[in-house]
């Protein structure tokens, strides 16, 4: 089951803004170079590559997607990749949390999950899908351990295991 990205408006703005604004700079240096016959290099170099940059970041945030497979979570955002085991994941809950993460919307899911190699403590993973209530479900029939907190519509636990 593959869920879209949810993208907010600002997002856009920021980085195609940031994108025009370096294309524009390095116009006027190299008019400006070739005017007095000393073509600047150096100074188009770092604003040609915060633009490409920002062009980067604006297309992986339209190309990001969450997709549920019967063992995993998978994150796939631009060239890189996350997969989070759905056996590991403990809670998932809605978070305004501004941390850099593959979510180019405020309105967000964590979910924690415990990692493989790791003895003990949580890891964490912020992502937005479009349709917030249909990937809780997705999540939730792929997921036997994970049930719903009663008036938490959200809001998703692991069961704990019963103590021996």
């Amino acid at each position: 089951m593959v869920h879209q990205t949810k993208v907010d408006r600002w997002v856009p703005a920021l980085f195609g803004g940031l994108g025009v604004v370096m294309v524009a700079l390095v116009a006027a240096f190299l008019v400006a170079g070739l005017t007095t016959g000393n073509p600047p290099l150096p100074a188009v170099l770092g604003p040609t590559a915060v633009g490409a940059l920002m062009g980067l970041v604006l297309w992986g945030c339209y190309r990001m997607r969450y997709e549920i497979t019967p063992t995993d979570l998978r994150v796939c955002y631009g060239p890189f990749r996350t997969k989070v085991p759905l056996d590991a994941i403990v809670d998932v809950f809605p978070t305004r949390n501004p941390q850099s993460a593959p979510a180019p919307s405020l309105d967000r899911l964590q979910i924690n999950y415990r990692r493989r190699n790791a003895a003990m403590g949580l890891e964490h993973i912020l992502i937005s899908p479009k349709n917030k209530e249909g990937f809780i479900r997705d999540l939730t029939s792929a997921a036997p351990q994970l049930r719903r907190v009663p008036d938490e519509p959200l809001r998703l636990k692991a069961e704990r295991p019963a103590e021996q």
